[in-house]
């Protein structure tokens, strides 16, 4: 891959589709995307399940503004069941997802519906701004056509209405991409400290994705091309900084009120436990996740999350090490389950769990099979441009992992859909200038 695409060059406005300027066309996606929107939030407007973890997030946040600040609300629902209030602290989930419902809160929006018309707010935002960051990265129309693809991918609009964190991960990564777009047009350094602050919050929403910093911002760091190394170390402190600055109150935070070392969350030992297990590895729910694999193991009476966590996260391990070929299988199942390539129907009952319709699933998995073969084309058509392949790849490999090490769930592809979304764009615009450029040497010839 050549690392020196120029995306510093403003190209001239020129006519688009039908004669329309790229303004007018962005202002046409964004208005497809609202208008999706409200579609998607009126066909569950009377949804009455809410995935666990969306329970939570919101019953945290009304703790929050209580005065309660990150408190287990499942020990208060817990204690208030035993007729007293429980408040223990926790980190069971980082804090990015349920801030946002207690700014909601502060506003007075606090049921799960005006929750999802911030999350569609925000959605709409994010295909504005990837609309941009695409134009800048490849041209108006690719940038169109990305917009359009993310406004209309089911596996990215359904999640407003979920009341989980998976629209604020997708636009937190449009946003690192704004910030490294941004970075290697001008080489400014508060570029740098935003993507690190940006990563970040990326982290506190979703504790894995702090290998964003390794699978986005040290190959941006290298593509920057054009300057010296120290500009490069320069640009790289700014983003380390930043990332440091923004999460040390968490993190602090957690260092000093658990038991053993927690940085932004302390459920993968949960989630180690219920997804490796006898039911997960040879039963009915291969792949998934299953209650019983957790709530089973035995834990100590005394001790904070952190020391229950570390109980469960051994029983996961010790299952792992004593079917260690069974699971190399299970992860392979789990990949090829979320991407829609062995038993998708199941794929599709298991998103009502995640506070999905049957229909958004199903026209989420009837769509992703033609997406894939776009984005093939997309990949490869751009296989030469390292900038324009950094993002979907970096966000399918973050994807793909977070999948491989938990359980087969289309929550945690939210930002491989998004790589997927923006190189089927890619795929659709060279396909476009194929088909064109065949069709102008035909004319030329009849003449």
């Amino acid at each position: 891959m050549t690392a020196d695409v120029n995306v510093d060059v403003e190209a001239p406005v020129k006519p688009l589709a039908f004669g329309w300027t790229f303004a007018r066309w962005r202002l046409v996606a964004t208005m497809v995307a609202a208008l999706i929107q409200v579609i998607s939030l009126w066909s569950v407007w009377g949804w009455s399940y809410r995935n666990g973890d969306a329970i939570y997030y919101q019953g945290q946040a009304t703790l929050n503004t209580r005065g309660y600040w990150f408190m287990d609300y499942a020990d208060y629902l817990r204690g208030l069941g035993q007729g007293k209030a429980i408040f223990n602290p926790t980190a069971s989930h980082p804090p990015f997802t349920s801030l946002v419902f207690t700014v909601c809160d502060w506003l007075h929006m606090t049921s799960f519906r005006s929750h999802s018309v911030v999350f569609a707010v925000i959605f709409v935002a994010a295909v504005f701004l990837v609309i941009k960051v695409m134009k800048d990265l490849l041209g108006a129309g690719i940038g169109i056509v990305a917009g359009l693809f993310v406004a209309c991918n089911p596996y990215l609009v359904a999640n407003t209405g979920s009341g989980l964190p998976e629209t604020l991960v997708m636009a937190l990564v449009i946003v690192l991409m704004w910030c490294v777009v941004g970075l290697w047009r001008t080489r400014q350094l508060r570029y740098g400290f935003a993507a690190g602050a940006v990563v970040s919050i990326c982290a506190q929403t979703r504790a894995e994705l702090m290998v964003l910093l390794v699978v986005v911002m040290i190959p941006a760091l290298v593509l920057l091309g054009r300057g010296d190394r120290f500009e490069r170390l320069r640009c790289g402190a700014a983003v380390v900084t930043a990332f440091v600055a923004l999460s040390a109150p968490w993190v602090i935070r957690n260092q000093v009120t658990f038991t053993n070392s927690v940085f932004f969350s302390d459920e993968f030992g949960t989630t180690l436990a219920d997804s490796n297990c006898r039911a997960t590895y040879y039963g009915d729910q291969l792949g998934y996740w299953y209650l019983p694999c957790w709530t089973q193991v035995p834990v100590p009476s005394t001790g904070d999350e952190s020391v229950i966590d570390a109980v469960r996260e051994k029983a996961g391990l010790d299952y792992i090490s004593h079917h260690k070929l069974r699971a190399v299988e299970v992860v392979i199942i789990r990949e090829l389950m979320a991407w829609n390539f062995y038993d998708p129907a199941r794929e599709v009952r298991y998103g009502l769990k995640i506070g999905r319709t049957e229909l958004q699933s199903t026209l989420g998995l009837v769509l992703s099979y033609p997406m894939y073969l776009l984005a093939i084309v997309g990949a490869y058509a751009r296989r030469k441009n390292a900038k324009a392949l950094l993002f979907p790849l970096a966000f399918i490999v973050t994807g793909s992992a977070a999948v491989a090490i938990t359980f087969a769930s289309q929550r945690y592809l939210v930002e491989a859909q998004l790589g997927v979304s923006l190189l089927a764009a890619i795929g659709l615009v060279e396909l476009h200038r194929m088909w064109t450029k065949k069709k102008n040497r035909k004319m030329v010839t009849h003449l």
